[in-house]
């Protein structure tokens, strides 16, 4: 074994290098040996230069180096494969001619010995898969660049996101959404490690106690929807939007770790240099995008600030001065019990039976003497949308079917009076040719829509 060893790490001496071939050559408990510390050398480097984490502060859960560091270590592992390959037949050929009937009987050990291995080990079990994603891009811990909705992952393996946006599900019913370059480890159903990213988190109550760590500390979910955002330094921070979380540290060298218990829109800060936590301002405007994406909003332009959850008031308080589209949604899978007419001309009617999801859009104009007058942009969603209902008719008659509870509609702003000029008139439209994206150009002077309701053909997602 100490020659072996020696051989390895390119050490050996010549001498030594000729007294490992006469063993080899003379000693068949030597040759098995020498197999299986060769196919352990090739197991490592391959476990160390493409798989798991190096163990090391600020980077804790990093795989090993960047592409050439991992390329190096694949040609070391195929060089180690092919010698455990190679070595038993260049073996059998130069004692061939001095011990054919010992040497067949040498070579059907090893083989059945290799085979018993591998099948005593399981493969684990499948933990998480992929339920929808839009422009997602895969990094090198997926084995191809695009993957297609239902891909799975097992225990223990990496999901690395490069772009894009992706809801992933796990086991138990926990959803994650995710958008940006992020790195994920699934440990199994009830734990991961959250490496690098932002994303967000919905936990049912069949999955209380749901844990994400990340770098010194971990946040244990109490049956909520939180937001997580790890930097490259290695510092997180978590977001509660509803429900409870325990942001825990584990400390530098301290007795006992550090708990925040955080409710809603509470939010903490953990520092991986000082190893403590800090209650930090919430903001929930971090997670939009993935929110949005497990809301069902695909994309949307930087005028439309997407609330998490139904607005109690038209706009959220203090937030009225902002001259922003909002966006938020109301109610899912509406059966629709007679049919329905949508209040745009040369459209056809919802017949009875269809089942719609809705979403409040509302323009606020905020300050109207300074900045631009008109705001425009575009939302996309995964669903087809079915029809917008603009007329102040058609959205008092259909919130009793559409409006959530939580929703109030009373105007909060200081002022709803628009000044007239000769500004084109707001639109809110289906685009031409995609019925899965609304175009809007709105005006704060001389506009008229405030509120607009998006109805979208409900899935089965």
């Amino acid at each position: 074994m100490a020659l072996i060893d020696a051989m390895l790490c390119g050490e050996i001496a010549a001498d030594d290098a000729a007294r490992l071939k006469e063993l080899l050559r003379s000693n068949e408990a030597a040759r098995l040996l020498y197999v299986e510390i060769i196919d352990l050398q090739a197991g490592m480097l391959q476990f160390a230069g493409h798989n798991e984490p190096l163990t090391a502060q600020s980077i804790f859960y990093r795989r090993i180096g960047g592409q050439r560091s991992r390329r190096v270590a694949w040609t070391l592992a195929v060089v180690a494969i092919l010698a455990v390959i190679m070595v038993p037949s260049a073996w059998y050929i130069i004692d061939l001619h001095h011990h054919e009937v010992q040497q067949a009987v040498i070579v059907r050990p090893i083989r059945e010995k290799v085979l018993q291995v591998k099948d005593v080990q399981p493969e684990p079990p499948l933990v998480a898969t992929l339920v929808r994603s839009v422009d997602a891009t895969w990094g090198e811990t997926a084995i191809k660049a695009k993957l297609p909705s239902g891909a799975q992952w097992r225990a223990g393996e990496w999901i690395e996101l490069r772009s894009g946006t992706a809801i992933i599900e796990f086991e138990n019913g926990v959803r994650c959404a995710t958008s940006g370059a992020s790195l994920l480890k699934v440990d199994d159903a009830q734990n991961c490690i959250f490496d690098i990213g932002t994303a967000t988190f919905e936990v049912p109550e069949s999955a209380v106690g749901f844990t994400v760590q990340t770098h010194g500390g971990s946040f244990v979910d109490f049956g909520t929807t939180f937001g997580v955002q790890v930097v490259a330094d290695g510092s997180s921070e978590v977001h509660v939007l509803q429900g409870v979380v325990e942001a825990r540290a584990d400390g530098l060298g301290q007795a006992d770790e550090q708990v925040l218990r955080l409710t809603s829109c509470g939010a903490a800060r953990l520092d991986t240099t000082k190893g403590a936590l800090s209650a930090v301002t919430f903001e929930p405007k971090k997670f939009s995008k993935p929110l949005a994406f497990s809301s069902g909003v695909v994309q949307f332009s930087e005028s439309v600030h997407f609330w998490w959850q139904p607005l109690d008031h038209l706009i959220p308080e203090g937030l009225s001065s902002e001259k922003t589209v909002w966006l938020c949604r109301e109610r899912s899978s509406v059966v629709l019990e007679q049919n329905f007419n949508l209040d745009q001309p040369d459209t056809a009617s919802l017949p009875a039976g269809t089942r719609l999801d809705s979403y409040l859009l509302h323009f606020s104009p905020g300050n109207q003497d300074q900045g631009d007058k008109v705001v425009t942009g575009s939302i996309t969603f995964a669903s087809r949308v079915a029809g917008v209902l603009l007329s102040p008719e058609a959205l008092n008659e259909t919130d009793v079917l559409f409006c959530h509870p939580q929703t109030s509609l009373e105007i909060n702003e200081e002022s709803q009076t628009r000044r007239g000029s000769d500004e084109p008139k707001d639109q809110v439209s289906v685009r031409t040719g995609d019925d899965h994206t609304v175009d809007f150009r709105l005006t704060a002077v001389g506009g008229s829509l405030d509120q607009v309701r998006i109805l979208l053909y409900a899935n089965n997602e």
